[in-house]
């Protein structure tokens, strides 16, 4: 697809290159794999930076927030440098060059989407409309669904993005698109790798070609929605992958039509947990929040001290649930996005720094019973339209079995049929014992 090519260096940006141009940027990676993590961690939260190269006056950050180690790496990295003395202010600064900023945009628009984490599903429109010509990017998609003879119009949205790019045949319906055999080696190494991998790591799975080649493939994939860059929560590393989804609704399908024998538990009955996997997360969540309401940037995010304090009051899960357990940092993080979204925590500006604390209906939700609790997480989870499952929806894999419906299959004449019942909060409260004995098995 010519819309996917890459460009020379020279020419007009290609419509992937709205917020910066790709040769500007790549020159940087190796600089940015060099750092530590605590460089990293510090250019990101710490460092102010322009986002537009050659503006007069340029944000400076005090170099004492920054550790001495750190401030050494940065400067011999090229990251920053050290803006001319005001004798007004004693304080030594520092800035971001000109040369950084488009780097600069890339990596903390990584840090903003997270579009390969649970919580970046929100922000798939966003990072659509502001990394690419949308009036492009739609005609390409389009193209894509032609030539699989699908008719139906593709926007930017999240009900188009439900029934294509986070479907687990997505990436294969794209390949046809591209003219270029290593596209079928990215994607298969992707699905094998299961969690996002860095460059580094994509480039030795796939040592017979030359790593500039497989970095043109993945740009064209990206191009088309099929791939996605992330950073590492934990490192800051650039990371590629599929979307959590996908890989949720490869599991779902697999799960569908694969015969199996359930075996006895060995994990005693009174050990299973009764309560749901959100509500004793998200009720241990909001009475820290009263206790100590966590410091939170921009994005919502709490700052890595109140989220290792917020992630350290989270119960250990369920033997059963190990495998399909995240760290405690993405559980976090997802419990703020729930919080918010139910309105149950809100943000609050105190002593020169944003607060998450308690709203109203959180303190209500507080002091209701199991069944009140449950049916206000199912009224938020429950499909906004007649017939359409939020299964497998993105948030974490553990959301499909908290979902408002509950499937039955009924075989007549060799045919399967899928029929929906909608359960409500009670019914749920009773069937938890029935779903936590199948994870034990």
């Amino acid at each position: 697809m010519n819309d996917a090519s890459v460009p020379a260096s020279k020419g007009p940006a290609a419509f992937d290159e709205i917020r910066y141009r790709w040769e500007d940027v790549i020159p940087w990676e190796p600089k940015w794999e060099a750092l530590s993590t605590k460089a990293r961690e510090a250019f990101i939260v710490t460092v102010k930076a322009s986002a537009t190269p050659g503006t007069k006056t340029k944000p400076l950050t005090n170099m004492n927030k920054i550790s001495p180690g750190v401030v050494t790496e940065l400067l011999e990295g090229g990251f920053i440098e050290l803006a001319t003395p005001d004798p007004a202010k004693p304080m030594v600064r520092v800035f971001t060059p000109d040369a950084v900023i488009p780097f600069s945009n890339r990596i903390r628009d990584l840090y903003r989407y997270r579009l390969l984490r649970p919580e970046g599903r929100s922000k798939l429109a966003e990072y659509c409309k502001h990394s690419f010509d949308h009036f492009v990017l739609g005609r390409q998609m389009n193209a894509i669904l032609a030539q699989a003879e699908i008719t139906t119009p593709w926007y930017a949205t999240n009900s188009c993005f439900d029934w294509s790019v986070r479907k687990s045949h997505w990436p294969e319906m794209v390949l046809p698109c591209i003219d270029d055999p290593i596209a079928n080696q990215v994607i298969d190494a992707l699905w094998a790798a299961e969690k996002p991998v860095s460059y580094r790591k994509l480039y030795e799975k796939l040592d017979n070609f030359d790593s500039k080649e497989v970095r043109s493939v993945v740009r064209q994939l990206r191009m088309c929605l099929a791939v996605f860059e992330d950073v590492n929560p934990e490192t800051g590393t650039i990371v590629v992958g599929l979307l959590p989804e996908i890989h949720y609704d490869r599991v779902k399908r697999e799960f569908e039509t694969t015969d199996f024998e359930l075996k006895p538990s060995e994990v005693p009955v009174q050990q299973i947990p009764t309560a749901g996997l959100w509500i004793d997360d998200l009720r241990a969540l909001l009475v820290e929040v009263v206790n100590e309401p966590p410091r939170i940037k921009d994005d919502g995010a709490p700052y890595k001290k109140d989220d290792i304090r917020l992630g350290a009051i989270l119960q250990e899960r369920h033997p059963a649930l190990a495998k399909h357990s995240q760290s405690d940092s993405i559980r976090v993080a997802s419990l703020v996005d729930l919080a918010v979204e139910l309105k149950f925590c809100k943000s609050k500006y105190n002593a020169n720094s944003e607060q998450l604390i308690l709203a109203k209906p959180g303190e209500e939700w507080l002091g209701g019973s199991l069944v009140e609790t449950y049916a206000t997480l199912f009224k938020h989870f429950q499909p906004k339209q007649a017939g359409i499952r939020r299964s497998f929806s993105g948030r974490n894999p553990e959301e499909d079995f908290f979902a408002a419906d509950v499937r039955v299959i009924c075989r007549k004449g060799g045919r399967s049929r899928t029929y929906y019942w909608d359960a409500d909060a009670k019914d749920f409260v009773k069937l938890l014992p029935a779903v936590w004995k199948f994870f034990a098995t």
